[in-house]
């Protein structure tokens, strides 16, 4: 399937959710699908999220990829928004911050890690955003691959859609 045909897809699930007031106020919920395609590695996430305070979500995120062997993370991840920017420009832009920590299973090997990132939320309608982010993961042993060779560091852009409920 191309990439054109699987965003209408993913646009077209959007009119399902409904759509919330403030997309990051106290008790919305969120669902993200993302990818990330580099080198021909692929890997495709997933994060189920609630807002606990206004522009503070917590949740749930797993990912699973190709990064010269199966890579395959779970674990808790807490993301805080910045709307000053959107409320100052008029733009639809809301730069983000996040950390994850991260249970690791590579190639049957078991380890952990955490990850920070940073990134900017497009928001299409009140209740769907795109979004992309620049991501700095850490494991507690070289799972990443990188030129071929295993390190315990990476960094990568991923980007994706995001449903509030």
């Amino acid at each position: 399937m191309n990439m054109i045909k699987t965003l209408l897809i993913l646009f077209s699930l959007a009119a399902l959710f409904p759509v919330a007031a403030n997309a990051q106020a106290k008790g919305t919920k969120s669902f993200s699908f993302g990818l990330n395609g580099i080198d021909g590695d692929i890997a495709v996430s997933g994060e189920l999220g609630y807002y606990f305070l206004e522009n503070v979500e917590t949740g749930v995120q797993a990912s699973y990829g190709t990064e010269g062997e199966d890579l395959l993370a779970v674990g808790p991840y807490a993301e805080v928004y910045f709307p000053q920017v959107q409320r100052a420009t008029d733009l639809p832009l809301l730069p983000f911050v996040g950390a994850s920590g991260n249970y690791y299973n590579f190639d049957g090997d078991s380890t952990t890690g955490v990850t920070g990132y940073g990134g900017l939320r497009y928001l299409i309608t009140p209740g769907v955003a795109l979004y992309g982010a620049y991501e700095y993961r850490t494991a507690g042993d070289p799972i990443f691959v990188d030129d071929g060779e295993l390190d315990d560091k990476d960094d990568r852009f991923t980007y994706g859609v995001q449903f509030l409920f």
